[in-house]
């Protein structure tokens, strides 16, 4: 039997995660600021994409998730979803973060 099968990691979550809010939600085209991800049904292993751009981060309840920006070449908004195993979440609801020049 592997991990998998016994239930020591989680297959794909019961409920699907969203995002509610983004805290703060812009920051400089540079990157590298702490935002914080409010949403529902967050667990461990989920990550967070900014447009294309997979970040690491931080579980810190299933009701919010810390990360740092990645930088962009251009001002403007980007779309903010979620991302486990390869699966997308929040295509249809993603959260908004707009990036402006310093």
């Amino acid at each position: 039997m592997t991990a998998c099968e016994i239930g020591i990691y989680p297959a794909l979550p019961l409920q699907t995660p969203c995002i509610k809010a983004i805290s703060p939600s812009e920051g400089w085209t540079s990157g590298g600021s702490t935002v914080i991800i409010i949403g529902e049904h967050f667990f461990d292993g989920l990550q967070v994409v900014f447009g294309s751009m997979l970040v690491w981060s931080e579980l810190i309840t299933d009701h919010a998730i810390k990360v740092q920006t990645p930088p962009r070449q251009a001002p403007g908004v980007v779309e903010v979803t979620l991302s486990y195993k390869s699966k997308q979440f929040c295509k249809g609801s993603p959260g908004r973060f707009v990036y402006v020049c310093k």
